[in-house]
């Protein structure tokens, strides 16, 4: 990553307001500090200017918004808005985002402060990366997204000029999930796991899948690039890598009637820098055997996707064997049935990772990504100690449907 001398953040996180009418989300000031307090460190290093409750005036918000704009063309530039906001729909169908400031009068529209405001920083300035955050219900069209221009083949999308927006999106039935405080745990696990530059399009794909497992249908996130753009990538900082060898793959094993819920476990892994093997890599072979026995015998662990059909697949229990054989660490992943029908005896004490309920789906890969983070690039164990025993949670209950 090229770098970067300066980077500066507005933060701004508005807890109560002097209109008794606006109601603000729960603990927006909390969670902005936390933010702030974790972009201030490395590895993203950006200077903060923290705005909450009366701080938090229309005035103050603008002023702050022109001092960003005399940064220098090579820094990055990021907004974090905190608080309510709304999208406003006139009868020709067109679009304004609002976003209440501590003084703002609800029935004065000139009072909230207007998204498009916020955003002058691309136009006011030459500067590459800006990014903009808004913990508010703003729609697509109010964001004035923009499709990602194509870069020329081996262009570095950090080199390019960027200007990225994420917002909460408009939930179908207007009752809108707040995305501050998962949006800050997601930065803090991808600063403890991620090998890889954090960017803008990867906290909106890890928001969404999120909000996917929070209601149905679910709120979308708005997110993408805004006119000046020409396709570069917001990064919040270049992760410092360990000093180690090439790290070595993960291995799946599965039943092919559990394809889906593998391709999705499969992508999450890659995006938390994991590297994944399974027999799609294979191609028509007499040796595919032999391969997939190699392949055990080079990964740091088994991943093995569980249901009462993968209980009596003769391949799948003979790749658990191999790995056993070979002291290699077993991931239980259960994807449907319950541990009599579903779990093998040899794992019924091993920590399962439960992923049947959508909406403990993120929560589970987690703790799957955490655990292979301490233990997948770690020299194989030559103890004995049976594959996949480690202590499962006394809460877990993995019993019923």
């Amino acid at each position: 990553m090229p770098a970067i001398p300066h980077s500066y953040a507005l933060i701004i996180g508005v807890d109560r307001y002097e209109h008794p009418a606006i109601v603000p989300p729960p603990d927006a000031a909390a969670h902005a500090q936390r933010l702030a307090n974790l972009l201030s460190g490395p590895p993203h290093d950006f200077a903060i200017r923290f705005l909450t409750g009366p701080e938090a005036t229309k005035a103050s918000i603008e002023f702050e918004i022109d001092e960003m704009a005399l940064a220098g063309i090579t820094d990055r530039l990021l907004v974090v808005f905190f608080g309510m906001g709304d999208t406003l729909v006139y009868e020709d169908g067109t679009q304004l985002g609002v976003l209440a400031c501590y003084d703002t009068d609800p029935v004065d529209v000139t009072t909230w402060l207007q998204v498009d405001e916020v955003m002058t920083l691309r136009t006011a300035s030459g500067i590459k990366q800006i990014g903009y955050i808004f913990d508010a219900p703003i729609g697509g069209e109010a964001l004035g997204l923009v499709s990602r221009p194509k870069l020329p083949d081996g262009v570095d999308p950090a080199e390019v000029r960027t200007h990225e927006v994420i917002s909460g999106g408009m939930p179908p039935d207007r009752t809108y999930q707040p995305i501050a405080a998962h949006m800050v745990s997601l930065i803090a696990r991808l600063n403890s796991n991620h090998e890889e530059q954090i960017t803008m399009s990867t906290l909106a794909k890890r928001l969404q899948r999120w909000l996917n497992s929070q209601a149905n249908p679910p709120q979308m996130i708005q997110s993408g690039h805004l006119p000046g753009t020409r396709g570069g990538t917001f990064t919040f900082g270049a992760l410092r890598r360990a000093k180690r060898g090439k790290r070595r793959h993960v291995f799946l094993s599965y039943i092919h009637r559990d394809l889906d819920i593998v391709q999705r476990v499969r992508s999450d892994l890659s995006d938390h820098g994991i590297p994944v093997w399974d027999d799609d890599q294979l191609g028509l072979s007499a040796s595919w055997r032999e391969m997939v026995d190699q392949a055990i015998e080079e990964s740091a662990g088994v991943v093995v996707f569980l249901s009462p059909e993968s209980a009596n697949s003769a391949e799948l229990q003979r790749e658990l064997q191999h790995a056993y054989s070979q002291n290699r660490p077993v991931y239980p992943v259960l994807t449907r049935g319950t541990q009599d029908n579903a779990i093998p005896p040899e794992l019924r004490k091993a920590d399962v990772f439960d992923v049947r309920d959508v909406r403990h789906y993120e929560s589970q890969i987690d703790r799957l990504v955490d655990e292979l983070n301490r233990t997948a690039a770690a020299a194989p164990t030559r103890s004995g100690r049976p594959f996949g025993a480690r202590p499962r949670p006394a809460a877990e209950d993995l019993t019923s449907e």
